[in-house]
């Protein structure tokens, strides 16, 4: 961490001898706070105390390691602090739940003090990259490639469906139906435990940049970094260009359209956003042609028109 402070980290267990062996193992390098009363550090947590990151068993009495996830997670201040499970829990079943509730990490007991450092340290030195970088705004590259970055660190992503789950979100207002993704977002209609696998991968990839969350069968995205991107920028100066009719407006909105939209992207709703900006680039260059100023303006905007359609 960048911060000459020790990290601190809230452990949160109802059997006592964990929270001393965590203690334990942590206490050199970082500061740590114990309860075995989630209801406590509940409220301890409401009162507004933040860690740097929790560490929180799952099987506790009164409220389990799941429902004070979900608590922490309501809390605007909290959203982006790394959760860590470490629980005797460790059936597929358990782990799966713990994933959909975008934990980000899931230890089993017995653990291993290295396994343990090695965890913390981990989403630690995550978020410190990503604080310590320029997070003023996220640049999104979509057209001619696919790059999503945040200060000089590239998004790395498990799979191309992270980045069509971000866009299509944005897009329909960060708000969508589990019903519709399952058809817009594949070929053939996704299964509900592919979509949960993606939006953990989702939520894997953009940390605390962006909270993907579940409400009543819908999916919700809250960004908490500002955005630039690409074909948004594209679809305002085309609109505007087209509407405004100038040369100089047209002249522009071509220039931003650097090339086809997420190529070899295929889900049925990315076909339809790629179709859309070739259509917005096909009408600008027309329009280029007609408006032109002279001869010679006039002649680059048709051959231009030409090697499009010629494509």
């Amino acid at each position: 961490m960048t911060s000459e402070a020790k990290p601190f980290i809230i452990s949160i267990d109802d059997e006592v001898n964990i929270l001393k062996l965590i203690e334990a193992v942590l206490k050199s390098e970082f500061t740590v706070s114990t309860f075995s009363d989630s209801q406590a550090a509940l409220a301890s947590l409401t009162d507004g105390e933040k860690p740097d990151l929790i560490i929180c068993d799952i099987n506790m009495p009164g409220l389990d390691g799941f429902e004070l996830h979900e608590q922490v997670r309501s809390l605007p201040s909290l959203r982006g602090v790394p959760f860590v499970y470490l629980t005797a829990l460790g059936d597929r079943d358990t782990f799966r739940k713990g994933m959909q509730q975008g934990a980000d990490d899931y230890l089993t007991k017995p653990f291993t003090a290295s396994e343990l450092k090695e965890a913390v340290n981990a989403r630690l030195e995550r978020v410190d990259t990503l604080r310590s970088s320029d997070k003023a705004k996220l640049l999104i590259r979509t057209l001619d490639g696919a790059n999503i970055s945040a200060g000089n660190e590239s998004i790395q992503y498990e799979a191309k469906k992270v980045i069509e789950l971000l866009l299509y979100l944005i897009v329909n207002g960060e708000t969508a139906r589990l019903s519709t993704l399952r058809r817009e977002l594949w070929k053939k209609e996704a299964s509900e435990n592919t979509i949960h696998v993606l939006i953990n991968r989702a939520r894997k990839a953009f940390d605390d940049l962006a909270q993907f969350n579940f409400q009543d069968e819908s999916i919700n995205l809250e960004l908490s970094a500002a955005y630039s991107w690409d074909a948004e920028d594209f679809e305002n100066a085309a609109k505007a260009a087209i509407k405004s009719g100038a040369y100089a407006d047209i002249e522009r909105a071509i220039g931003l359209y650097k090339g086809t939209f997420l190529p070899g992207f295929n889900a049925p709703w990315t076909e339809q956003q790629r179709s859309h900006y070739d259509s917005q680039y096909l009408k600008l260059l027309g329009l280029s042609a007609e408006v032109a100023p002279n001869d010679a303006s006039r002649k680059v905007a048709q051959r231009r028109l030409e090697a499009f359609l010629g494509d």
